[in-house]
């Protein structure tokens, strides 16, 4: 007898486990391949919101306070040396508190609406990109969407300006400037600053050293803007540099337009169906386990009711 039920005995894992293991398998598989578009979707869904607080920031003030503001900006950018381009925190990096000097206090000062450091907007529909233009190109302002490089013109326009604008490519969990390379002369791209919105005209582009700013400087009698990125993605041993000049368009989206949509998250149906899978799996083998041990159920040697 006994040795009977030793025969008995599974000699293997029990059956339904490994359909467990190859479902929850298959669900780290999809959240690996999910994961950047999903972290550039809430990402991009982080950099909207803070287009619509300063949309609404702006919208609460008075047209005298917006006036002033940008008139102030435009008296900034006509005190400018146009010479050195650096970024405002260079001179104190590693410093805590950070200690400013007074001409980094006077443009930390300039265009702001609210107190997160959001002086302006920038939507380029040819690469669905609408993302916020924060003061100066520091790491932290870089991770959450566009630097304005400081000694650069504020993004208000005006003849004889140059505004430098920069932001990261290749980030697994942003996309940011990734897909600046696709712009073509003649594309457009639009900022819009407290409320003033303003139109750009790509001219070209071209890929320099970091060490080359000459083409980043104002030029005479001309309203420019520059986007910079680290080129090649990965290597980031240059610049990729797209130059545009300013054009009037009539914009019927409205002072404070969020741009471009954020789009659906597609990733949510692959990352969904797996999961479910794997939940429907984990649950019917417990359930399958817990009614193979239960002592109510009848063995299939066991004789029926009345057959003794």
């Amino acid at each position: 007898m006994n040795a009977a039920r030793q025969a008995r005995r599974p000699t293997t894992r029990p059956a339904g486990w490994d359909r467990v293991l190859i479902a929850g398998l298959v669900l780290l598989g999809v959240l690996v391949m999910c994961y950047p578009s999903a972290a550039s979707w809430f990402s991009a869904r982080a950099e909207r919101d803070a287009m619509h607080s300063y949309a609404e920031a702006v919208g609460r003030m008075s047209p005298e306070q917006r006036a002033a503001l940008l008139k102030s900006a435009e008296d900034y950018n006509a005190s400018l040396p146009g010479g050195l381009i650096i970024d405002p925190f260079t001179n104190t990096a590693g410093v805590e508190p950070m200690v400013l000097d007074e001409p980094a206090r006077l443009y930390l000062a300039q265009l702001n609406a609210e107190a997160d450091g959001v002086m302006s907007t920038l939507t380029i529909p040819r690469i669905n990109q609408s993302l916020p233009i924060y003061h100066g190109a520091t790491e932290a302002a870089l991770r959450k969407g566009v630097g304005h490089l400081y000694g650069s013109s504020l993004p208000v326009g005006g003849t004889d300006t140059h505004a430098v604008l920069t932001a990261h490519a290749g980030l697994a969990e942003a996309e940011l400037f990734t897909h600046l390379d696709r712009l073509q002369p003649g594309d457009l791209f639009s900022l819009t600053t407290i409320g003033r919105q303003l139109h750009y005209r790509i001219i070209g582009s071209e890929v320099v050293e970091p060490s080359q700013v000459a083409t980043l400087r104002p030029a005479p009698g001309h309203d420019l803007v520059t986007l910079v990125t680290c080129t090649p993605i990965g290597v980031n041993s240059h610049r990729l540099l797209v130059h545009a000049e300013r054009v009037d368009i009539i914009d019927q989206t409205g002072p404070g337009s969020p741009g471009v949509g954020l789009g659906f998250p597609w990733w949510v149906i692959p990352v969904g169906l797996a999961a479910v899978a794997f939940v429907y799996t984990l649950g019917r083998t417990i359930v399958r386990r817990r009614y193979s041990a239960s002592p109510y159920r009848r063995s299939p040697a066991s004789p029926r009711p009345g057959m003794m």
